[in-house]
């Protein structure tokens, strides 16, 4: 399992991003990077011109030009990751177990 690991300046602003294969000591904030994503439209010509693109990268480069990226920290509910299959099936299979 890997971890994706959030580097945040105080209020949640995302300056830096790290794959690890183990937890880090505790001076991290240790966040699965995922969920809804609400871009400004003033930050959409520095998004690269391309159909597919990492958005991962997209921000870590915005944040080396010292654009604001911000992170909302939600602490309830489930989420799933939708972008494999397998993982389409087991949020489908979770959310038949709750009716």
């Amino acid at each position: 399992m890997e971890f994706g690991i959030l580097d945040f300046r105080p209020v949640l602003f995302i300056i830096g991003f790290l794959l690890s294969k183990n937890p880090l000591p505790n001076i991290y904030i240790q966040l699965h990077f995922l969920g809804i994503h609400i871009i400004s439209p003033e930050i959409l010509h520095k998004l690269p011109d391309k159909k597919v693109f990492s958005i991962i990268d997209a921000y870590l480069a915005l944040a080396k030009q010292k654009t604001a990226i911000q992170a909302y920290e939600i602490n309830t509910g489930y989420w799933f990751d939708l972008g494999r299959h397998d993982s389409i099936v087991a949020a489908e299979a979770y959310l038949k177990h709750l009716h």
